[in-house]
């Protein structure tokens, strides 16, 4: 067997439940099955609970830090791990630090990047930060239009996924049946839309309610009905987003809005 290769990973902690946490899980869960690579992680959070370093396996190893790291700890990590790939995952704003000392770390390895950015127009500012990175893989596929004009030999749409033993097509007969227990018989025949999401304002959640209203004017004007419940899978209350239920109530659309609010696991939330 030739030696795998190394990867050091700075996102969110991997066993954690934000979006970013989740993805890095299962990226390296299906590389591992490959018996190619080997994965250090430094788990970002504002804080954490315990900052034991986890031993998923012998190939996945965690170690839980405040932020994203700094200048120091990439250099004691490459003098001493001798990683294969540097990879980094979540907001260039975390990452300028280490795109300044990018020449040091390409002395030992390249830069991989999991990237999204959001919106047009093409932001120039970030070209100095694309020209430091190896391999830009987007996530969003307006983020890959954007950027591979620029710089189409690295880079590569690598959308977000999950498992297909973690989600999956249900059958119609139980889809049915979890409408009636989850929304109640009365919209058992209701179109279903679900946004899976934390309540802050850079997610733009009102603005989510403003096109649902719009979505639902259209069902009435053209097919003479509502028959459509958005679920919100969030806090409506989140201090860090507006008051849902007061937007909801606002554009007059609180009966056709269903907040589910409770974390769950990934088995139920499909469901």
């Amino acid at each position: 067997m030739p030696d795998k290769k190394k990867v050091i990973i700075l996102s969110d902690h991997a066993l954690s439940t934000s979006g970013v946490g989740t993805q890095t899980r299962h990226l390296v869960q299906g590389l591992l099955e490959k018996n190619k690579w080997s994965f250090r992680q430094f788990g970002a959070a504002l804080k954490h609970i315990d900052y034991d370093t986890v031993v998923v396996n012998e190939d996945f190893i965690i170690k839980p830090i405040d932020g994203f790291g700094d200048r120091d700890l990439i250099r004691i990590t490459l003098a001493t791990e001798k990683p294969d790939v540097l990879f980094i995952f979540t907001d260039p704003r975390f990452f300028i630090w280490l795109f300044e000392m990018e020449d040091e770390v390409h002395q030992m390895c390249p830069i991989v990047w999991w990237h999204v950015w959001d919106n047009y127009p093409y932001p120039k500012y970030n070209s100095v930060l694309y020209e430091s990175t190896d391999m830009i893989n987007c996530h969003s596929f307006l983020t890959y239009e954007m950027i591979k004009e620029k710089f189409p030999q690295k880079t590569n749409f690598i959308p977000h996924s999950v498992p297909e033993d973690i989600y999956h097509p249900l059958p119609e007969s139980e889809i049915k049946n979890w409408k009636k227990q989850i929304l109640g018989k009365d919209r058992e025949d209701h179109f279903v839309g679900i946004w899976t999401n934390r309540n802050a304002k850079r997610k733009r959640p009102n603005d989510l309610l403003a096109s649902w209203k719009l979505f639902l004017d259209y069902l009435e004007e053209n097919h003479g009905h509502r028959k459509a419940t958005l679920i919100m899978h969030t806090d409506p209350f989140d201090g860090e987003g507006p008051n849902l239920t007061v937007a909801s109530e606002m554009l007059n659309i609180h009966d056709n809005v269903f907040f589910s609010s409770e974390r769950i696991e990934f088995d139920n939330l499909r469901e």
